[in-house]
C-alpha cells in the first residue's frame, strides 16, 4: 500500500508543476545534410512527445536559392 501512496503523491507531483513545451526551429534546403538534419530532429522531438503528449513546437524554414539574372544587375 505504501508504493501505492508513493506513486500517487509522484503523479501528482508533476502534474502541479507547468508544462514545458520544447520549440525547435530545423532550416532545410536541399542538401542531404539537412535531411539528416531534421530527420534527427524529429526523432528526438517526437521520442518526446511520445512520452509527454504536446510537449513541443516544430517550425520548419525551407531555403531556396535565388537565381537573379546578371541583366538586372
Amino acid at each position: 500500500m505504501e508504493e501505492t501512496t508513493d506513486a500517487s503523491a509522484a503523479m501528482q507531483q508533476e502534474q502541479q508543476q507547468p508544462l514545458m513545451r520544447m520549440k525547435v526551429m530545423v532550416a532545410i534546403d536541399d542538401s542531404e545534410e539537412s535531411f539528416v538534419a531534421l530527420k534527427s530532429v524529429l526523432d528526438n522531438l517526437y521520442g518526446i512527445a511520445g512520452v509527454v503528449p504536446e510537449s513541443g513546437m516544430l517550425t520548419m524554414v525551407h531555403v531556396q536559392e535565388v537565381s537573379i539574372p546578371l541583366s538586372i544587375l
